[in-house]
């Protein structure tokens, strides 16, 4: 398939403030003024206006996320215990605190004051209960539900609760009805429950089994289940191959220190000896996925392969891989010719061939680039990485300057692609050629054609700045078409116990026990669901589901053109603004523009607080906890990592961090987005070997194919959100000139 590679485009922090209030060429206003008079009924039903929420500090707080603060604030409210919907929400920040036995006092007998709700606080307080007891009460709430999550929490329960035997039946019956489901957490639940009762039971071979299976299926979640497998049953602890088994599971996950305990475990557990070279390969494999040391894993890997046990063509791979990734490029293409001349039959032998290429490619080094790229292709004209090599081959042309040459192939690239985005791309490639080139009515014509094709999208923005370069020629960033004729206003309101929620500042819970009621909303709006389901979730300050129900319910062919009363929905609803009070608290004080901390959230996270990647970011903004932890530092602030899955604390630091960015790249918000998602430090990388190319050119050879498709992504997210603030003056303007940048800065964190 080939790669997402998109245009790198120059955003500079002075294209980002908002433009004046203008009428621009063909007359009408900005968007932000047309919409408000052309939808003026739609707005005024509640399609883009919360409902009215209740007073108090503590409601921004709660919206926010910051529940210490509104715990603080509610107990300070005199008639707390009078009003039952204050209850709810001090519960709420109890159980989000760790104060699981406040929430049960909370909640007790709380439905029959607030009965909209009663599904609600039954299931909040057995959720309590779990934890603070009575345990038989959650157990029986839990027991009555169907699902095998709740099944599993119910055996948890009555274990808790001393009912072993119960508690085990229930865990029984949540593996069997697992079986061949992928619910991995819920089996491990139970699991873990059934070993706990059946050793207090004294049915040793029944803790047994569950033990050896959590210590085999489920070693980065139960990193006790070993030892305790040993205590149980000392006969059936694990062998020797089985701990290399969990070494090399711990080490793909990056956890060095665990997988050098397990290995000096492995010494002493049963079984026939190991040889030293698979021991090296697991040392090497944690090394190399914790991106910690990778010359001494290419050093392990090396050794490795000379040794009996082990794929010698797979350790000479990695080798030469982690002598790449630590950008020692000369040692690593000689590795990776190693590797294809000694095992030129091994399935690795393609792989090598092509990263020879790409090694040159990301260097920078675009000549021997594509001396490689001819020479991968000659060899495996039918290749795995044939699209992308053909692709970067083309790439490389355009960087030496050999332009008629580039231009055909972006045209052949092209007509393959079926992707329309990335077509779009390569359109506007073959125009970057063929401009060079000297044809500069050609190049017009693809320019104009991308423009139109895909507006405001990454590519269509290139073209726009290219065009003007070229011919002096502006156009519209979005065409203005004939509106259809708008149907009657939908009125949108939240059913009784959403709006208590949403009016508590509790959006997030809102938006859950909403999705209860999808049924009902859509028979109510009838043709028009995807419009009453995108405006009903639009009164609340979340996104997710509504979101979610854009990428279904949205007609794509509507953001071709610019909204009007009948399209409006569609937009707000694929681009919405939540956290309208977050968003533009953390967007003033670290001066960054709010679009864009819209445009990183909707490509990061979603709009869902609670994400976490494999990596370990976290949060609406997906920022690893260390880059969190060092943005505190510089603070003076104390900072716990678990607050990153609050809105408000994911919003404060990423926007520092994007502030820190756009210093250290020129205020380039192209590179910044780059910067956040590979590093800053790559992003060096790349520009130290491409400091004479257009940005456009620049960011198309970016070697990181997850890099490109996010920048891509974001700058168009970016230039969609700034059209929505302000119409056509808002879309900010693009430099084809790539800033000069520091060699270092303090963003290298």
């Amino acid at each position: 398939m080939l790669r997402a590679l998109g245009l790198v485009l120059v955003l500079a922090v002075s294209g980002c403030e908002r433009g004046a209030a203008h009428a621009p060429p063909g007359g009408h206003p900005p968007l932000n003024q047309a919409l408000v008079l052309a939808s003026a009924p739609l707005l005024a039903s509640g399609g883009a206006v919360p409902a009215p929420a209740a007073s108090g500090a503590w409601v921004a707080a709660l919206r926010a996320g910051r529940y210490a603060d509104a715990a603080h604030a509610l107990d300070a409210e005199p008639t707390l215990e009078q009003r039952p919907a204050l209850k709810l929400a001090r519960a709420k920040a109890a159980l989000e605190l760790g104060d699981a036995a406040q929430a049960v006092a909370l909640l007790a007998g709380l439905e029959a004051d607030l009965p909209a709700l009663q599904g609600k606080i039954r299931r909040l307080r057995a959720e309590a209960q779990l934890t603070a007891g009575p345990y038989a009460e959650a157990a029986a709430y839990f027991a009555s539900k169907t699902d095998v999550e709740s099944v599993a929490r119910a055996a948890l329960a009555r274990e808790r609760a001393g009912d072993y035997a119960q508690a085990s039946a229930l865990a029984a019956r949540v593996v069997s009805e697992l079986k061949g489901k992928k619910k991995h957490a819920t089996e491990v639940l139970a699991r873990s429950v059934r070993a706990r009762a059946a050793a207090k039971l004294g049915v040793k071979v029944q803790a047994a089994n569950d033990l050896r299976w959590l210590a085999l299926e489920d070693a980065l979640g139960s990193p006790d289940a070993d030892t305790h497998l040993a205590a149980v049953a000392p006969e059936r602890a694990l062998t020797k191959e089985e701990r290399l088994g969990r070494a090399l599971t711990l080490g793909r996950a990056a956890l060095v220190e665990r997988t050098e305990t397990e290995l000096e475990r492995l010494a002493k557990a049963p079984g026939a000896p190991i040889a030293q070279p698979r021991l090296d390969r697991a040392r090497a494999f944690a090394l190399y996925y914790s991106r910690r040391d990778y010359k001494k894993a290419s050093e392990l890997f090396t050794r490795a392969a000379r040794g009996p046990g082990v794929d010698a063509a797979e350790c000479t791979f990695y080798a030469a891989r982690a002598l790449a990734r630590a950008q020692d490029d000369e040692r690593a293409v000689h590795g990776y010719r190693d590797m294809k001349s000694r095992f030129p039959r091994s399935g690795y032998a393609e792989q090598a061939a092509y990263l020879i290429a790409r090694t040159h490619y990301a260097g920078g080094r675009f000549a021997d680039a594509a001396r490689a790229y001819d020479a991968y292709l000659g060899d495996y004209p039918k290749g795995k990485s044939r699209a992308d090599a053909l692709y970067e081959r083309a790439v490389s042309w355009l960087a030496l300057g050999k332009n008629t040459t580039a231009a055909p192939a972006f045209e052949l690239l092209a007509r393959d692609e079926h992707d329309a985005r990335r077509a779009a791309r390569l359109h506007h490639l073959e125009g970057v050629a063929r401009a060079a080139a000297g044809e500069t009515t050609n190049a017009a014509s693809i320019f104009a054609e991308v423009a139109a094709a895909q507006p405001l999208g990454f590519s269509a923005l290139a073209s726009t700045a290219r065009l003007a370069a070229l011919k002096g020629t502006s156009i519209e960033p979005v065409p203005v078409t004939k509106a259809a004729v708008p149907l009657p206003p939908l009125a949108f309101t939240l059913p009784d116990g959403p709006n208590t929620l949403h009016a508590l500042g509790l959006d997030r819970d809102a938006e859950l026990e909403l999705t209860h009621a999808e049924g009902n909303l859509k028979q109510r709006f009838g043709a028009r669901a995807g419009e009453g389901l995108c405006g009903t979730y639009g009164l609340l300050d979340v996104a997710a589901r509504r979101y979610q129900i854009a990428q279904t319910e949205v007609d794509g062919r509507a953001l071709l053109a610019a909204p009007s009363a009948a399209t409006l929905w569609q937009w707000d609803c694929v681009y919405p603004r939540p956290y309208r009070g977050a968003v533009p608290e953390a967007a003033r004080d670290a001066e960054v523009p709010e679009a864009l901390l819209y445009a990183i959230m909707r490509q990061e996270s979603a709009f869902k607080q609670d994400a976490a990647s494999g990596a370990g970011a976290r949060g609406l903004m997906q920022l690893l906890p260390g880059t969190a932890a060092r943005l505190a530092q510089d603070s003076g602030e104390p900072f716990d990592p678990a607050t990153l899955s609050e809105p408000a604390t994911s919003l404060r630091y990423s926007a520092r961090y994007l502030k820190k960015l756009l210093d250290a790249f020129g205020g380039n918000v192209a590179l910044a987005a780059a910067a956040y998602n590979a590093g800053p430090a790559a992003v060096r990388r790349w520009l130290d070997g491409a400091k004479t190319l257009p940005l456009d050119v620049f960011v198309a050879r970016i070697p990181y194919a997850e890099t490109l498709e996010y920048v891509e992504r974001v700058i168009g997210n970016y230039a969609r959100y700034r059209y929505l603030e302000d119409g056509p003056s808002g879309v900010p303007k693009l430099a084809l000139e790539l800033p000069q940048v520091a060699a270092t800065s303090d963003s290298d964190f």
